[in-house]
């Protein structure tokens, strides 16, 4: 019998909590795995991904900035195929499990004082 064909949130989110330390974890505490741009979906692994602890409450604005300074890219956040919004919060994405949320990014591009996509990452991700 051959086996369905995960969807792409299903995938990155079961990658991202294949290898998650055992801890106890407070019933308002998530954790954000965002797939770094570049890496194929089909080849991510779980060191792939940026790690930041979050309560439910905060907003994918406030994820964004903290991403920023840790990494220095503006990107907009991806889950599955839908982009996540800044006044989003955390408690109304649907969660896979485990306390997990597993998103990818786009990397927002400055072109001459216009914003652009960078559409080559955008590709890439998807293999």
């Amino acid at each position: 019998m051959e086996r369905a064909q995960e969807d792409h949130r299903t995938h990155l989110h079961r990658v991202a909590s294949s290898n998650l330390p055992i801890i106890s974890r407070e019933s308002w505490e998530y954790y954000i795995a965002i797939l770094q741009p570049g890496i194929p979906l089909e080849k991510c692994e779980h060191g792939d991904f940026l790690w930041i602890k979050v309560d439910r409450m905060v907003t994918i604005d406030k994820i964004l900035k903290l991403h920023f300074e840790r990494t220095g890219r503006n990107s907009i956040l991806m889950d599955g195929g839908i982009g996540l919004t800044i006044d989003m919060r955390v408690r109304d994405i649907a969660c896979l499990g485990l306390g997990v949320y597993a998103f990818w990014e786009i990397v927002k591009v400055e072109d001459g004082g216009s914003t652009r996509f960078d559409r080559l990452k955008l590709v890439g991700a998807w293999g």
